[in-house]
């Protein structure tokens, strides 16, 4: 494991690569408030990927943006990355970064060689009748914080596992201490207080469904029995899907960070990829 940057207007994203250029190369991105290295239990079992996953911006080592994390700014991140490479590549979401990356492979599918969807497919949505009280809200919500640092790492793990209480402690401590810095002997997140702001305004059913129809590349979308999508919306935009594959595991909306999950998604990984080099 080793890092890697990639510019970015104004900053730059950073990440973590492992593997060697040259072996199929596939590129991560992660959910709300993760980072690069919740993918390291499943790079660990992909040892013949090159595998290289993205500090999304206000996340981890990456520069904050300044005009806020809509849906999209994460979108055109992607294809800001994408812009960089040699040639298009495979591409793995993780929830929001899943659902960034259906707004990016749907707006340029020739970017990409083939997406996988984990447990997410799209972004969420809002009625049109909403639009007033979600941008109320997000106009009544400042990103000033009263957050006064923790005095351990352990009190940051501890705060995590109360929002995602799933996931086991050894898991998700290497994702909640790259998003810490030390100052001052207390310990605070890099993340951008902006990304806990709630959205202005989020995109519509439709919408969404225009997105998905619009990715022609090979996908993969997996969806987690214990997960955050229900079925019933995950089989309907699955249905608008047109070069898609379904698969179902057991597991909760993190399980590619347990060694258990890994191992189990990983093998279903490789199957897919090697049908669609």
């Amino acid at each position: 494991m080793k890092p890697i940057q990639f510019d970015y207007p104004g900053g730059h994203i950073d990440g973590l690569e492992w593997g060697e250029p040259g072996e199929l190369t596939v590129i991560a991105v992660h959910g709300w408030l993760d980072n690069a290295l919740s993918f390291a239990a499943l790079a660990n079992q992909l040892p013949e990927i090159h595998l290289i996953a993205l500090d999304l911006p206000g996340h981890g080592l990456s520069s904050w943006s300044p005009s806020g994390y809509p849906i999209w700014t994460p979108a055109e991140a992607i294809l800001w990355v994408a812009d960089q490479l040699p040639q298009s590549v495979h591409w793995l979401g993780h929830s929001m970064g899943a659902a960034a990356l259906t707004l990016a492979a749907g707006a340029f599918p020739e970017r990409f060689a083939s997406i996988v969807l984990l447990d997410a497919i799209g972004p969420l949505v809002q009625s049109p009748d909403q639009a007033v009280s979600t941008f109320r809200r997000y106009a009544s919500t400042s990103v000033r914080s009263l957050f006064s640092g923790y005095s351990t790492p352990e009190q940051a793990i501890a705060a995590r596992l109360k929002a995602t209480p799933a996931v086991t402690p050894t898991a998700i401590a290497p994702v909640i201490l790259r998003n810490l810095e030390q100052r001052d002997q207390r310990w605070w997140w890099r993340t951008d207080p902006a990304l806990r702001r709630p959205s202005a305004f989020r995109l519509t059913e439709p919408m969404v469904e225009d997105f998905l129809r619009a990715m022609s590349v090979p996908a993969l979308a997996v969806r987690a029995s214990n997960g955050m999508i229900p079925e019933a919306m995950f089989c309907a935009r699955f249905e608008c899907l047109p070069m898609a594959e379904r698969l179902d595991l057991d597991g909760h909306h993190h399980l590619h960070l347990e060694s258990a999950g890994a191992v189990i998604l990983a093998r279903y990984l490789n199957a897919f990829w090697e049908r669609t080099k």
